[in-house]
């Protein structure tokens, strides 16, 4: 899944407010009431931040991807963007632990 990364103070729901639930890890997930698809993440361990699943943005072609995150759990026909430099999520964030799911 791909996500688009930005500063909580820089988001805003523009209408309506999704259903929010806390995961078995802490972090925060929200989805539509209405047909289910998957919005945010939110995590402690990144408080500034709140992850947007690229597939429920309206145009999402303006969010390419900059980073590969768990490029050792690729399906084998997703192609790296930078295949010399394996970016995981240790190197952004610490511990894979908490991350399960993102």
């Amino acid at each position: 899944m791909a996500w688009v990364i930005v500063k909580r103070s820089d988001f805003k729901w523009e209408t309506g407010k999704p259903h929010r639930y806390k995961t078995d890890t802490g972090a925060f997930r929200t989805f539509c009431d209405a047909c289910g698809t998957s919005l945010t993440y939110e995590t402690d361990r990144r408080p500034d931040e709140i992850d947007i699943t690229a597939g429920s943005l309206d145009h999402p072609e303006n969010f390419p991807p900059t980073k590969d995150v768990y490029p050792e759990e690729k399906l084998p026909w997703v192609d790296l963007i930078d295949r010399t430099i394996p970016m995981s999520a240790d190197t952004l964030w610490g511990s894979k632990e908490g991350q399960k799911g993102v």
